[in-house]
C-alpha cells in the first residue's frame, strides 16, 4: 500500500489602487492579506467561478470564518481588466492569480474596510 501526503494552502492579497481619468495610479492600500472564510473555500471546491466577482464595503466589525457576505457592502463588479497567472517550478511550489477588477467611477467611494 502506498500512502501519499498532500498540503494545499491558499491565501488571498489584495491591493486598491484608484486611477484618475489621465491614467495615472494612486496606491490606496498596498498588498495586503485577507482572511478567507469557509465560504469562500466551499467555493472554490464547487465551483470555477470563485474569482467572478470583486465586492467591496464599509464594515467595522472583525471577520469571522462563518460570515458569508460582507457586513455593509457598498459595491460589487464583475469587470475585468487583466488576469494573470504563474507557477514556481521549483521548490517551493506554489501558483497564483492576479486578477485587477474596474469600478465605474464614484460607485466604490467612500471609507472602504472590506473587500471580497
Amino acid at each position: 500500500m502506498i500512502t501519499m501526503q498532500h498540503e494545499t494552502q491558499c491565501a488571498g492579497w489584495f491591493k486598491i489602487e484608484a486611477t484618475r481619468p489621465d491614467g495615472t495610479r494612486r496606491v490606496l492600500a498596498d498588498w495586503f492579506p485577507n482572511l478567507i472564510l469557509n465560504g469562500g473555500l466551499d467555493r472554490m471546491g464547487a465551483s470555477a467561478d470563485y474569482l467572478g466577482w470583486c465586492q467591496v464595503g464599509s464594515g467595522s466589525t472583525a471577520p469571522v470564518a462563518t460570515q458569508t457576505a460582507l457586513v455593509n457592502r457598498i459595491a460589487g463588479t464583475n469587470t475585468l481588466q487583466a488576469n494573470v497567472s504563474g507557477a514556481q517550478a521549483s521548490a517551493p511550489y506554489y501558483g497564483w492569480y492576479r486578477r485587477t477588477y474596474r469600478f465605474a467611477q464614484g460607485v466604490a467611494a467612500g471609507n472602504l474596510s472590506e473587500v471580497g
